[in-house]
């Protein structure tokens, strides 16, 4: 592993549907070490600062702008710097109507959680195996 490292890993996981249903399917997991989360800790909040520095020169909105991004900086850096993994995709089918489905991009969620189906659009739980 080199200096940041992003540990890449495809887990099985299971979908519960309603009732005592359920699908197997896969979810793509990417775990952070100490150094990637304090830097993508440090970015995010340095977009969020720079924002509002941006925002300072901006009549009247600047009194909204400049104090809601200010803070936000730092609730993003502190709830970064606890994200030790996160999930970047999960697939696999709904055990309800059978629709094959892939959701991208979830941000910074843990499983297990809940998603809905766009088949059926109950609402499914993911659970590790």
């Amino acid at each position: 592993m080199n200096k940041f490292s992003e540990d890449r890993q495809v887990q099985p996981v299971k979908f519960h549907g309603y009732g005592d249903s359920f699908s197997t399917g896969t979810a793509v997991v990417v775990s952070f070490d100490k150094n990637a989360r304090v830097r993508r800790a440090v970015r995010y909040a340095l977009i969020l600062w720079a924002i509002a520095l941006g925002g300072a020169f901006i009549p009247v909105a600047h009194f909204l702008i400049v104090p809601v991004f200010g803070i936000a900086g730092f609730v993003i850096l502190f709830r970064t710097l606890k994200t030790n993994r996160t999930i970047k995709a999960i697939r696999g089918t709904c055990p309800d109507c059978g629709k094959v489905q892939a959701f991208e991009h979830l941000g910074d969620s843990e499983i297990p959680r809940e998603i809905s189906c766009a088949g059926c659009m109950r609402t499914l739980s993911v659970r590790e195996m």
